[in-house]
């Protein structure tokens, strides 16, 4: 579209980290699967794209 000269995004950097379940019971593994988000960002992803 000709109209757009710029368009800027701004996300939250969330992590995730693999949820260990050995608080529950040691013979469960977690095979890189479960995961948990962090309830902050840490930081922010910007970027822009011009014509």
């Amino acid at each position: 579209m000709p109209e757009v000269a710029s368009i800027s995004l701004v996300a939250p950097n969330k992590h995730h980290f693999l949820y260990d379940f050995t608080r529950f019971d040691t013979d469960v593994q977690n095979a890189g699967e479960v995961f948990h988000a962090d309830d902050r960002p840490y930081g922010l992803i910007e970027a822009t794209v011009t014509r």
